[in-house]
């Protein structure tokens, strides 16, 4: 985003950019400014509920056990073969 400048006084100025949404909030919501500022996730869409958290924390889980017993399954199976060719 372009930069903003904006004269205050005869020595002093403001100098912001409109940020990724590229509109001019005169240095509210997402626009970059100099010194100090807070940013909150609703200004980029970034908010997280907690079915959002449970979910990313449950799915790599839920994943790997189901991986876990799959390896499982193909250890028991592969033995059951071997078993059998012995006999």
């Amino acid at each position: 985003s372009p930069y903003i400048y904006k004269t205050i006084s005869k020595n002093e100025f403001s100098i912001h950019s409109a940020g990724p949404n590229r509109v001019d909030e005169k240095g509210k919501g997402d626009d970059v400014i100099e010194g100090e500022k807070e940013y909150r996730c609703e200004d980029f869409d970034a908010c997280k509920s907690l079915p959002d958290y449970v979910f990313m924390v449950s799915a790599p889980l839920v994943l790997f056990s189901f991986l876990g017993l799959v390896g499982l399954s193909v250890r028991g199976i592969w033995r059951w073969l071997f078993a059998s060719r012995r006999q």
